[in-house]
């Protein structure tokens, strides 16, 4: 009885992290956005998103895949103008935010070579 009080309590946990992850990731998406012509916008549920290109993007989901690639962050084609994002379920906050830093850091790259604004 004693260890299934400790579980269910370490699960709750775990739940409650997940949901402030996918809060702050959430919010830090949004603020983002805004400054980077060649998203349309995103998507998706929790910690699972998608990133959906603007129609006039002039790259294509697989070139921000393998920008992120390089710069450390494994992204997954989601769709015709769409690449997704996966953490992991028990992500940090520190790694939420350095994930955030290279989508920022790979969008202003690809617009900058591509042309886009960004």
């Amino acid at each position: 009885l004693w260890h299934g009080c400790l579980r269910l309590q370490s699960e709750r946990s775990f739940r409650e992290r997940g949901r402030d992850a996918a809060r702050d990731r959430g919010d830090g998406l949004a603020e983002r956005w805004g400054q980077h012509g060649s998203v349309g916008g995103e998507r998706g549920f929790g910690l699972l998103r998608a990133i959906d290109l603007a129609p006039y993007s002039p790259f294509e989901p697989a070139a921000f895949s393998a920008a992120a690639r390089e710069n450390g962050l494994l992204l997954i084609r989601g769709g015709d103008r769409a690449v997704r994002v996966l953490p992991p379920l028990n992500v940090t906050r520190e790694e939420l935010n350095e994930a955030l830093a290279i989508l920022d850091a790979t969008l202003t790259t690809l617009g900058a070579t591509e042309g886009a604004r960004s």
